[in-house]
């Protein structure tokens, strides 16, 4: 069916997402996950033309996919989303979700690879020990209290191990007996979960592996061993508990619940924090429980909703918590699209017809379910690849087996037991051809997003952008603002024919902090006006966020690099009204030529004093454009003053 090459290189990828995910693609320059899914899903695309079998489960399944990335899609056009500046946001919805088109056609490629579930043990297997290795020999001798493995983050070093080990675990028990060497492996894989200090992770895991063991005792597995397990278990998690980072990391979390419920102390990163976070983040969502905020501002609508003297938590990367970051992003179509993703787990297992298949969708689809209660999956990328891998061989393992039962037509690949049987007769006759309506709809839908895709991740040298960087003042910053890190936006610079000469316009987009500014530089031709250029800076903030309302701005600095010390025009701000303020720049060939003489470096920097008190510098990088846009506005402004 599929030619040999082709699915060499595939089987390949579906294996290579063990060490992929274990390991950390951020250092080693190697392709995620996410990446090997939209290759694999390439593949499926392909063997579709050439008349693949589609069943009416992934057919249904493509169409649900479909569905929730129009919605999720729609909602972030609502939200103005898709009219900001490409600059690699968490929060790109286009980009982010495209795995939701991408999925059935993964589906179909890896069901017809056909990768073998043995082979897939024997690949996690070595894996789980070999990088177990690791993280035990960083902790031992470096001493690092939570091992990082190949420099990923322990919490999510310890999700993965998840994974792989519960797929160990539930075909290890996936019958009256027990895979002996499996069940080692996966329950050896519990010391670099415990190793990386996430309570979440732990209690995931403790209800995934006990969900596993009920489920095959329930099922006619033998008491003796049972109770073997649960001999192992219990001086295990003694020993587990004797570890540095699990008494110190349990400590914390017991101490800092125990100040909460005392005195409502909410100032601990381990639990007071996250619970101010997504108490502040429910009020959001009450606001707005319908159309949501946007997932690009779902963390400022949680901070713009903290009430007066509770912790700061501006400083925390996200939300941490799946559910109210949905909520407050889309509304309630937020939290159902997140039961959603838990429950497509939950949709496999049902229809599955293998016991191995059907207790790891349920315990996988616990375990997310559980980790997403203080913790973030859907706009993580690493994450977001591994559960959607995980998801699709799942998927692709019951599309199988419904090809082999009333849904198949001709002769297909069988699998039995755990290897592969391939009817090779199926492949003659194949030829390419187009598919039917329905399928071709969808992969149309597929092909309209991948250009959107392309058109989102283009390279910097195409775009007619510069970033911009607005970063709070910590000395005079009010409550948690003082601790809110520099974040990234967008300036675009644009030159215009403007009654008095030429205009110099940027439009600033600040996407995460809802900030939208339009500055102007124009010369003045008003005699009754003492300037020889007007500076107008117009405030275009959403409403919604009362926090970024702007009282005041200060004089426009200009500097040669973003490290220099910035010098400010010659002038002052002499009106203000509602979000619009003018800066006047005096009369003079002295002024004149000063001024015009600092707006050729290389950056431009603004003050802004927000009504709440607090202070912040906005930095506009100037770039190519912007270095051609002011050497011809000035030459125009030289050029009218000679000729007056």
């Amino acid at each position: 069916m599929i030619p040999p090459l082709i699915r060499l290189a595939g089987l390949a990828m579906v294996y290579a997402a063990v060490p992929l995910t274990l390991g950390s693609s951020r250092t080693l320059y190697l392709p995620s996950a996410m990446a090997l899914l939209y290759v694999i899903a390439a593949i499926g695309f392909g063997a579709l033309l050439r008349g693949a079998k589609v069943t009416s489960f992934v057919e249904r399944t493509g169409y649900v996919c479909l569905g929730w990335y129009l919605i999720l899609l729609a909602m972030d056009v609502f939200h103005g989303g898709l009219f900001h500046a490409r600059l690699n946001y968490h929060s790109d919805v286009l980009r982010h979700n495209f795995g939701l088109l991408a999925f059935p056609f993964f589906v179909v490629g890896l069901r017809e690879l056909r990768p073998d579930p043995r082979t897939l043990e024997w690949v996690i297997a070595p894996c789980v020990l070999l990088f177990l290795g690791l993280v035990v020999y960083q902790y031992v001798v470096l001493g690092i209290s939570r091992p990082t493995g190949l420099d990923i983050n322990p919490i999510f070093l310890a999700l993965t191990y998840l994974v792989w080990c519960l797929f160990l675990l539930a075909r290890a028990l996936s019958s009256p007996g027990v895979e002996w060497s499996r069940l080692v492996v996966a329950l050896v894989g519990l010391i670099p979960i415990a190793l990386s200090g996430s309570k979440l992770v732990w209690v995931a895991t403790l209800l995934a592996y006990g969900s596993i063991f009920v489920a095959w005792w329930w099922d006619g597995g033998r008491w003796r061993t049972l109770g073997f397990a649960a001999a192992v278990a219990v001086p295990t998690s003694w020993l587990l508990y004797q570890l540095d980072v699990v008494q110190t990391r349990t400590g914390l979390f017991v101490g800092e619940f125990s100040a909460f419920l005392a005195s409502g102390d909410t100032s601990g990163g381990s639990f007071g924090l996250r619970y101010v976070a997504a108490v502040a983040a429910l009020r959001a969502f009450l606001d707005r429980p319908f159309t949501g905020y946007g997932l690009l501002h779902s963390k400022l609508a949680a901070v713009d909703h903290q009430a007066p003297g509770e912790s700061p938590f501006a400083f925390l990367s996200t939300l941490h918590n799946d559910y109210v970051t949905q909520m407050v992003a889309f509304g309630v179509l937020g939290l159902v699209y997140l039961l959603f993703l838990i429950g497509a787990f939950l949709f496999v297992a049902v229809r599955a017809g293998d016991t191995a298949t059907r207790r790891l969708g349920f315990a996988l689809g616990g375990a997310l379910a559980v980790y997403m209660l203080a913790a973030i999956i859907s706009t993580n990328f690493l994450l977001r690849g591994l559960v959607f891998f995980v998801l699709g061989l799942l998927f692709a393992r019951v599309d199988l087996q419904r090809l082999q039962g009333d849904d198949a037509t001709a002769a297909l690949p069988a699998m039995s037991g755990d290897g592969p049987h391939v009817n090779h007769g199926a492949a003659t006759g194949w030829s390419w051809k187009m598919p039917r309506r329905s399928v071709l709809l969808l992969m149309l839908a597929a092909l309209i997003g991948l250009g959107g895709l392309a058109w989102s991740t283009r390279p910097s040298f195409l775009r007619t952008t510069q970033v911009a960087l607005l970063s709070d003042d910590p000395a005079t910053g009010v409550h948690e603002w003082a601790l809110w890190r520099t974040v990234r936006g967008s300036v675009s610079w644009m030159l215009s024919d403007g009654p008095d000469g030429a205009e110099i316009q940027a439009a600033v987009d600040v996407p995460t902090r809802a900030l939208s500014i339009e500055l102007t530089i124009r010369p003045n031709a008003n005699e009754a006006l003492p300037y020889s250029h007007v500076v107008e800076i117009v405030n275009n903030s959403d409403p919604a966020f009362k926090s970024q309302s702007i009282a005041k701005i200060g004089r426009l600095h200009f500097k040669k690099h973003t490290e220099a010390e910035g010098k400010p025009l010659l002038g002052a701000v002499w009106e203000s009204e509602a979000d619009t303020f003018r800066m006047g720049l005096p009369v003079g060939a002295k002024n004149v030529d000063a001024n015009l003489r600092l707006m050729r470096q290389g950056s431009v920097l603004l003050t802004i004093v927000y009504e709440s008190g607090r202070t912040a510098t906005l930095t506009l990088l100037k770039g190519a454009r912007g270095n051609a846009v002011f050497a011809a506005a000035l030459a125009d402004w030289r050029k009218r003053s000679v000729a007056h």
